[in-house]
């Protein structure tokens, strides 16, 4: 039992840090309220985790303590994660990551999106290559990020160009237009 414990902790911090890391792909599911609530999922692992196996460790004082102070930060990421999964819920949109525009192209999808963070950000623009995988999945590239848009459009103008453009953000910015290959 003291193995299984130690290797599930190695293992839901491996599952933690992947998902924080921005990799050039990721995974992720199809329904956004199941990434919403495997991130609540994960938040319950940590300190669990670290908890079993201060169980069936010598040092149990110590990896107890630990498994406290790891508690409240996962605390706060469930409970953020939990507000942005009943929304979804609620209303059937994922409001800080809201889809604009779909463009399908030999089995792939170019995606448009919205990013909204908040009351004290601004919102942005993303575009994503996704590939559908099965068992609900989808397989994320990230091609196209923009800081402080709240409009935009994207077509393809070549057979492996895509054009964005993106609306003035406020009064003295122009239109941003960006030729992407693909």
């Amino acid at each position: 039992m003291k193995k299984f414990t130690s290797y599930f902790m190695i293992f839901t911090i491996i599952i933690i840090v992947l998902n924080i890391i921005d990799f050039p792909i990721e995974i992720r599911f199809q329904n956004s309220s199941l990434n919403y609530l495997f991130v609540m999922i994960l938040s319950i692992l940590l300190p669990l985790s670290i908890f079993f196996k201060a169980i069936f460790n010598e040092k149990k004082i110590q990896l107890i303590i630990i498994a406290f102070v790891v508690a409240f930060p996962s605390y706060i990421v469930f409970v953020i994660a939990q507000s942005c999964y009943q929304d979804i819920k609620t209303d059937g949109i994922n409001n800080s990551f809201k889809q604009l525009q779909e463009i399908p192209k030999n089995h792939k999808y170019y995606r448009l999106y919205l990013t909204d963070g908040g009351a004290t950000t601004a919102q942005g623009i993303e575009l994503r290559e996704e590939t559908v995988l099965p068992l609900g999945l989808k397989l994320i590239s990230p091609i196209f990020k923009k800081y402080k848009a709240k409009e935009a459009s994207i077509k393809f103008i070549a057979p492996n160009t895509l054009k964005i453009e993106i609306q003035p953000y406020s009064k003295g910015d122009k239109i941003y237009i960006k030729e992407i290959e693909i």
